[in-house]
């Protein structure tokens, strides 16, 4: 939808790469993945804009452990976002 009342925009454009690997090793599931993210926006309001891209990468590993009834899982991921660091 596009405003005509005046000449204020937002625009957002976001591109995503996001991979996930499922492995079974034994009693053992494995997930692995990573996540890498590029955001665009552009606006104008009031005579004042901005134009700016952001980058977030993010990787992870997860191990769920079956043994008998119990289960575990551990977890760890690490995020490097542009804008919080």
């Amino acid at each position: 939808m596009r405003q005509v009342q005046s000449p204020d925009f937002a625009t957002t454009r976001r591109l995503a790469l996001d991979w996930q690997n499922d492995l079974r090793l034994g009693a053992h599931a494995l997930t692995v993945g990573a996540l890498l993210t590029r955001e665009t926006t552009r606006t104008e309001s009031f005579g004042a804009g901005f134009d700016v891209e952001t980058d977030a990468h993010t990787v992870y590993l997860q191990d769920q452990l079956r043994a008998g009834p119990h289960r575990l899982l551990l977890a760890a991921g690490w995020v490097d976002h542009e804008t919080f660091g």
